[in-house]
């Protein structure tokens, strides 16, 4: 038994062969029984999955009038590739002209390419079906090409896309980019929104559910890869913010901080005589402090001490120690200790004895992270007498991955 077949899908024209027979795929329009585009803002009901597909089906040259079941076979290809659906119907057939609807499956088309295989049998129920052969490529209605993979949508005033869900746990947009090329391929974007306008916004959330009992999110950020970021945002320009909030900001769970490199300079001013029943002939009046300058002078004693306290964050890293000095005499030497408690010794930095204003550093730290809950800290400094060496200033650098 011979069949032609003459079919059309919305705006495609499409051309296949009958096992023995030619059957030439004609245009048919389908109607939307609308008149006019509807200028509503809302959506009463979702569009489901089906297409409408219209055709004209010949039997050994003459129009079908019978019930015909037919079945529709989805591909990724026009030859070999992958099944993405299929769809079996019986439909009248009136003088060779019949509509099905077809229904893949919400996960058909996603705006790659499909092609259509085609089986039919006649009456229904009656015997096998017959193959035509060929696929139909399913091409796309003139403004379908707005959505496909890479297509932009412009627009001059309002809303240039509108997407609502109005389920109760729904989501508007979903995005997922689900590149694999490299372990660190952060270039991947599930969703990008730029900008460009002068007081633009590349996102906006707002939640307008001002019920009582409403607990709604203007932006939801969430990820579960190792590395990943719920909500990431970048700024380039010196006044502006990768992320803003302009009222109450609110972390539930750990709050981390890219770590900042930060300084604490403690002046010659901060520094103490170090008191002792032991030595009190060290003591005052034999040294000299004007604020940027702690010098020893005519001192019976070799060396003198000297204390200052130091506030340093809590949770940071201390990575170095410098002491600025002025060196008077290349044999003497002047030392500084950063002290936990009076026991730990953080660091020790000694000058050199190079004449005129000079600095030494230390990255040798112990006890690096600073502890204030369990510690007190503070600087010691051993000054030699007789001007030799002036303690200008001392600075303790830290990093610190909290607010600063």
């Amino acid at each position: 038994m011979k069949y032609r077949i003459f079919v059309g899908l919305l705006l495609c024209l499409m051309l296949i062969m009958a096992t023995g027979n030619s059957a030439i795929f004609a245009l048919s329009q389908a109607s939307t029984g609308e008149d006019a585009p509807s200028t509503a803002s809302g959506v009463e009901a979702p569009v489901g999955n089906a297409i409408t597909y219209q055709g004209y089906l010949v039997q050994n040259g003459s129009p079908v009038t019978a019930t015909c079941d037919f079945a529709f076979a989805l591909f990724d290809a026009v030859g070999g590739g992958e099944s993405v659906g299929d769809a079996a119907v019986t439909v009248p057939v009136t003088e060779g002209k019949f509509t099905a609807l077809l229904d893949f499956g919400g996960a058909a088309f996603t705006g790659d390419a499909r092609w259509m295989q085609v089986y039919v049998r006649c009456p229904s129920t009656v015997g096998s079906y017959t193959l035509l052969s060929g696929r139909v490529e399913l091409t796309a209605v003139p403004y379908a090409h707005s959505l496909r993979p890479g297509a932009q949508v412009f627009g001059t005033e309002g809303a240039t896309l509108h997407v609502r869900n109005s389920a109760e746990n729904g989501v508007a947009v979903h995005g997922e980019a689900t590149s694999l090329a490299t372990a660190f391929d952060y270039q991947a974007f599930g969703g990008r929104f730029t900008s460009r306008s002068r007081g633009g916004v590349g996102v906006f959330g707002g939640d307008n559910d001002a019920g009582d009992y409403s607990f709604g999110y203007g932006v939801w950020g969430q990820s579960n890869s190792h590395w990943g970021y719920g909500v990431y945002g970048e700024n380039a320009s010196p006044d502006g913010y990768g992320v803003y909030s302009a009222g109450n900001a609110h972390v539930q769970g750990e709050l981390t901080w890219q770590p900042k490199t930060s300084y604490i300079s403690v002046p010659a001013a901060a520094f103490i005589p170090y008191a002792s029943t032991n030595n009190p002939v060290c003591l005052t009046p034999y040294y000299i402090n004007i604020g940027d300058r702690l010098t020893v002078y005519d001192s019976p004693c070799t060396v003198s001490q000297f204390e200052a306290p130091v506030n340093l964050p809590h949770g940071a890293t201390v990575t170095s120690l410098t002491f600025h000095y002025y060196d008077r005499d290349t044999d003497r030497d002047a030392t500084v200790n950063l002290w936990r408690d009076s026991d730990e010794l953080l660091a020790t930095v000694t000058s050199t004895g190079d004449d005129g204003f000079g600095s030494n550093s230390t990255t040798t730290i112990n006890y690096a992270l600073v502890d204030n809950q369990n510690h007190t800290y503070f600087l010691e400094a051993t000054l030699v007498t007789m001007q030799w060496v002036d303690l200008r200033f001392i600075v303790i650098e830290y990093t610190i991955n909290a607010p600063y």
